[in-house]
């Protein structure tokens, strides 16, 4: 994006070999913004979704996380 801020994505599909049309699938999306020359400020957001998770189980997950990244060098 610029000079101080990157964006990453990543989507990954998982296919069942043994059941044909299940499926797992990740989606993960990510900023990192640099505070300073060393210091990153990080925030992710993960999901996750099983077409097929079992009895009683949700299809779906949801997941931000925060961080500070410390570069050292």
């Amino acid at each position: 994006m610029t000079d101080t801020t990157a964006l990453k994505q990543r989507l990954v599909l998982y296919p069942n070999l043994q059941d044909n049309g299940s499926f797992r699938g990740v989606f993960d999306t990510s900023l990192a913004v640099a505070m300073n020359k060393r210091l990153n400020l990080t925030a992710t957001l993960a999901y996750r979704y099983n077409n097929d998770p079992g009895d009683g189980l949700k299809k779906a997950d949801l997941l931000f996380v925060t961080g500070i990244v410390v570069k050292i060098e």
